[in-house]
């Protein structure tokens, strides 16, 4: 069985399709299997994420010195969570963890701000990394530094209490 012109071009379409859906299947399916991002701890983009997630504990109110308006910064405490194992919107807080809470801080209005955790200001905490603080219990009495520096070079430090 031969294809006639006309044959092949009816073909060439649904062969195009299929190699699409194909490509972007195994893009997907490699993306987020080749990753392994369901065994990475998360955090929320924002407040509102994380009371749907529902891993909100409480928002930490704050003060910022310097000459770097922020008025919009969300400073939180959150249940530490994982996605599901198939999708990012399935919310796994299951985990046996050390450090089961964590501190999360956003600022929505300026992606171009740095936020992070000193380092001379690490041992304070029960974990953390520059972008992240874990606490083993829920309950935090210190007072958290953090600084910001943005694309000009201003820095401001801002300070966040429950």
């Amino acid at each position: 069985m031969t294809l006639s012109p006309k044959g092949l071009l009816a073909l060439l379409p649904m062969i195009i399709i299929c190699s699409y859906l194909t490509i972007g299947y195994a893009s997907s399916y490699i993306g987020w299997y080749g990753y392994k991002k369901w065994q990475h701890r998360k955090r929320s983009a924002s407040i509102l994420e994380s009371k749907e997630r529902n891993v909100f504990l409480t928002q930490l109110r704050y003060s910022v010195e310097g000459d770097i308006k922020m008025n919009n910064l969300e400073v939180y405490m959150e249940k530490g969570f994982y996605y599901g194992k198939h999708t990012s919107k399935v919310t796994d807080t299951s985990h046996r963890e050390n450090f089961p809470y964590q501190i999360t801080f956003r600022n929505p209005d300026d992606k171009r701000l740095f936020i992070f955790i000193p380092e001379e200001e690490f041992s304070r905490y029960d974990s953390c990394a520059s972008h992240s603080i874990f606490l083993k219990i829920q309950e935090f009495t210190d007072t958290l530094e953090l600084h910001v520096l943005d694309s000009a070079g201003t820095s401001a430090t801002i300070k966040a209490w429950k």
